[in-house]
């Protein structure tokens, strides 16, 4: 009986483990003071840059002919996070699970472990050296 008793404690252990070892893994630390999305914001223009969600991953490729500085990109005019320059030609791969609003709250990325919806990614926006522009969305894939 002691070794049945043993086997399920081991079980629970490595599952308490595995789930610390999961969220350790993921790497994401919400920002102190996120802020929230100015309605006094226009865009300015649409970039030729696509933004692709494949699961909890948004996908971004710089196909203009200019590098554009570090900013903030925003997702659906609500949820945002920081990003570092953008050069001509690089990809971003970037956690959709990074992205929060200004009460701290996570985009719905989804993911194997969701337990409700994933949320879309309707509207993309870098703001960028004091203007915001547009992204244009192609792809939602769960």
């Amino acid at each position: 009986m002691l070794t049945g008793i043993r086997n399920s404690e081991r079980v629970l252990g490595l599952c308490a483990l595995a789930g610390v070892a999961l969220s350790a893994c993921s790497g994401l630390e919400l920002e102190q003071d996120p802020p929230a999305f100015s309605p006094a914001l226009t865009q300015a223009r649409v970039l030729d840059i696509q933004a692709s969600r494949r699961g909890t991953t948004l996908y971004m490729t710089n196909t203009t002919a200019r590098p554009y500085g570090a900013g903030r990109l925003w997702i659906n005019q609500r949820f945002s996070a920081e990003t570092k320059e953008f050069e001509i030609g690089q990809t971003f791969e970037l956690d959709l699970r990074a992205f929060v609003d200004e009460e701290g709250r996570r985009f719905r990325a989804g993911g194997f472990f969701a337990t409700r919806e994933p949320d879309d990614v309707v509207i993309a926006q870098l703001e960028t050296g004091g203007e915001l522009l547009g992204i244009v969305v192609v792809e939602n894939r769960d």
